[in-house]
């Protein structure tokens, strides 16, 4: 008996297939989102880090946040670094500081 004489033969390969479609949908899906998910958490990292230099820099100068922002992008772009690691350098530098005064 073949497909064409019994109607309905073909729909299970096609409800399997399709089954499938939506699996690998899914699985792109998800694997899309856990991507997402570490960018944004190292996204929210470096701003921490950033958001720590950008203090330290106030505290060192005296002068606003914009000012430090402003001096850090100097830093970066002359030692054409990312700012993120200027200013990881900057915070890890003032634990150093506040660690060696509690000694």
């Amino acid at each position: 008996m073949s497909s064409e004489e019994s109607p309905g033969a073909g729909e299970g390969g096609q409800i399997v297939a399709g089954r499938a479609v939506v699996s690998v949908q899914g699985a792109y899906v998800l694997v899309h989102a856990q991507r997402l998910a570490e960018q944004l958490h190292s996204a929210l990292e470096t701003r921490a880090v950033i958001d720590q230099a950008i203090g330290v820099t106030m505290s060192l100068s005296g002068g606003t946040e914009a000012e430090a922002l402003d001096q850090l992008r100097a830093v970066s772009q002359t030692r054409h670094q990312p700012l993120a690691v200027i200013a990881r350098g900057i915070v890890d530098a003032a634990s150093g500081w506040t660690r060696s005064r509690a000694r």
